[in-house]
């Protein structure tokens, strides 16, 4: 796990096979771009947070998929 500062570029909204909201993120900071997947559990305890041009702070991992890092958010807040 690690902590990465940077902005919401844009944001996709879907539903878990549950039914529950959770989004796909690209985050930008100076070094680049990585896409971060927020889960549902992620997403609910603030959803406030998940808007563009908004900078945060997320905890995270990486998770490697068809050669590519994702990251995967754990928490977040607000810089």
């Amino acid at each position: 796990r690690f902590s990465v500062a940077g902005i919401v570029s844009t944001i996709k909204k879907i539903n878990d096979k549950n039914g529950r909201p959770m989004l796909f993120v690209r985050f930008e900071d100076f070094n680049g771009e990585a896409e971060v997947i927020v889960f549902a559990s992620v997403y609910s305890k603030n959803p406030a947070l998940w808007q563009e041009n908004t900078p945060l702070l997320l905890t995270a991992k990486t998770n490697w998929r068809n050669g590519e890092a994702k990251l995967i958010c754990d928490s977040a807040q607000l810089l």
